[in-house]
């Protein structure tokens, strides 16, 4: 599914709560009559994934983090967001609407699968401040990740070391692997 502004989807003037979005999720489900699929995005699909879990836990079999069970998409106790950037910062609809933390989700009863690229791949060539910024993000995405797997009893949490952002894509048989096995534990 492209969402709003993505692909050849439309571009409402408004609509990019991510509430919003997991409802044209939901819609689409039901357009083409799917029971109880198991749900996967990536990045800040992860907000989309949570919504519909948390709100329409019984719609949904399962769901799948691909890098994306960030604080959008699990917020532990005591999780403060960022203030939101300023309108002086160009993003998309998108993301504007998901980092300025509108919604928290706490508590998501559906079993899910949160795969979290840590430590992450760097280049063969990185600057020193690069290599340092890196092992920043990577603390904080184990602190996340840590998070997730104790504040969603129901979640099997996969640190993927030596993987990208798109983990879907620079790691796709580890990525494959742990999705096969989490659907058979589904059926089980």
């Amino acid at each position: 599914i492209s969402r709003r502004v993505a692909g050849a989807s439309s571009a409402p003037a408004s609509g990019y709560g991510t509430d919003r979005l997991a409802d044209d999720v939901r819609e689409v489900m039901q357009s083409l009559n799917l029971q109880r699929p198991i749900l996967v995005g990536h990045s800040f699909g992860g907000a989309e994934r949570s919504s519909i879990g948390s709100r329409q836990a019984a719609k949904v079999s399962g769901l799948i983090y691909l890098d994306g069970g960030y604080s959008y998409a699990f917020a532990p106790p005591g999780f403060k967001p960022d203030p939101p950037p300023g309108p002086e910062v160009d993003i998309p609809p998108v993301m504007r609407a998901i980092v300025t933390g509108v919604q928290q989700y706490t508590h998501i009863p559906v079993p899910a699968l949160a795969i979290f690229a840590v430590p992450r791949r760097l280049p063969l060539k990185v600057s020193d401040a690069d290599r340092k910024q890196s092992a920043e993000m990577d603390k904080l995405t184990m602190i996340q990740a840590d998070a997730f797997e104790k504040g969603v009893p129901t979640a099997r949490v996969v640190r993927m070391p030596n993987a990208g952002h798109f983990v879907h894509l620079t790691n796709t048989a580890d990525v494959l692997r742990e999705i096969d096995a989490f659907v058979k534990g589904l059926k089980s």
